[in-house]
């Protein structure tokens, strides 16, 4: 009974810590918020922090981490509401770009702050991508079952996802980065029906 209560101490500490830095993230930027401004925003001595993270670039990769699991509940929320799988891809596009672009000043911080730590970034890229493929996979799935989409094997399934994940994140790259953000959302409900209309029955 007490470890549980210690654990549960230990976690709100943790996500206090994490709220308090991202706000400061956000208003001075990586390089100017230190350990100890993190600290005395949740009323802590700057000690107390080591207990639960090395570093603040430490707390600033649990930031990522929370905002990426975030995005996913999101987009698990919307696509819960739809009843056909073809709009469950389509708004599951449409609301991660959104989701991206309301956390743009984080991807900033961590492109331009943090060089060092790109390869902890991909590396959790990678682990979402994964996620975000099976989730992909599970409405595909859905389809086949509801008569929607075509009957895929187990590889070209997987083969499929894989595609059309990695397709729409391209895009939603160029789309924030590049010259189109104007005609994103006609983009991206270009980009899914041509995705589509190849396992539609």
């Amino acid at each position: 009974m007490c470890s549980s209560v210690a654990v549960s101490k230990d976690d709100l500490t943790r996500a206090s810590i994490i709220d308090a830095a991202q706000k400061l993230f956000r208003q001075f930027g990586l390089a100017k918020t230190t350990m100890e401004d993190i600290a005395r925003s949740i009323g802590k001595g700057k000690s107390s922090l080591y207990y639960y993270y090395s570093t603040k670039e430490d707390i600033f990769v649990a930031v990522v981490e929370r905002e990426k699991d975030l995005i996913f509940k999101e987009i698990q929320g919307v696509i819960a509401s739809q009843k056909t799988a073809e709009s469950k891809l389509r708004v599951m596009a449409h609301s991660k770009y959104k989701s991206m672009l309301k956390r743009m000043d984080m991807y900033n911080i961590a492109q331009i702050e943090l060089p060092d730590h790109l390869c902890v970034f991909k590396a959790i890229g990678k682990r979402y991508d994964e996620i975000e493929i099976e989730l992909v996979k599970n409405i595909i799935s859905y389809g086949i079952e509801k008569g929607e989409f075509k009957s895929l094997s187990k590889s070209n399934l997987t083969l499929v996802s894989t595609v059309f994940t990695n397709s729409l994140k391209g895009l939603q790259f160029a789309l924030t980065f590049g010259e189109y953000a104007g005609n994103a959302h006609s983009l991206i409900d270009a980009t899914i029906d041509v995705l589509v209309h190849g396992i539609k029955k």
